[in-house]
């Protein structure tokens, strides 16, 4: 097995098999650890693995600067945990701040019919918190489909019908029927 310290400079070199061999090496073990520690109330905010990869997205972007050197793999993984449990602690700090705390959290206030006022919190932009988070959810769901049902998923995400989604690639619409159904559960396993 290749060390870690030898796929950190392969990485450096511009080796992207080397980054996915120290993804399939480290995030199952950061996600185990990361999840271990993440209080109950926060898992409807945030999820163990949105930290894990924030963490290595950080770690591959910092040890492109030469400064950071390794003398064993102990210190690759220690470097890692210690990225991943920072980002834990800020996220944690973050969602426990008064408007973000889950225990503080109130109903939002109904129209006079006794309907939540949904058009408010609709039509406002994003927060780069939210965006990123929706970043990260489309990349997960991604990650999990067929090549035919991405094509499918831009497709609908870019405005097409089902029916013109079928033309366009060359199905019936039953299979898209069923295709979009496929997605709709892989997108709810992530949400569960």
């Amino acid at each position: 097995m290749t060390s870690a310290k030898a796929l950190i400079e392969r990485w450096r070199r511009g080796d992207d098999e080397a980054a996915a061999s120290l993804c399939n090496r480290y995030f199952e073990r950061l996600l185990h650890l990361i999840n271990d520690r993440l209080a109950r109330r926060f898992r409807a905010r945030f999820d163990a693995a949105d930290v894990c990869q924030s963490a290595m997205r950080s770690m591959f972007r910092r040890v492109k600067d030469p400064k950071y050197a390794f003398e064993q793999d102990a210190g690759v993984w220690s470097f890692l945990l210690e990225i991943a449990l920072n980002k834990l602690h800020n996220r944690v700090r973050h969602e426990s701040a008064k408007k973000c705390d889950p225990l503080r959290e109130q109903a939002p206030p109904a129209n006079e019919d006794g309907a939540v006022d949904l058009f408010v919190g609709l039509s406002r932009e994003p927060s780069s918190v939210e965006a990123a988070e929706f970043r990260d959810l489309l990349v997960q769901v991604f990650k999990r489909l067929s090549r035919e049902e991405r094509r499918y998923l831009v497709l609908q995400m870019r405005g097409y019908s089902q029916k013109e989604i079928a033309q366009k690639l060359e199905l019936c619409t039953r299979t898209i029927r069923r295709m979009s159904l496929r997605i709709r559960q892989k997108t709810e396993d992530l949400l569960v």
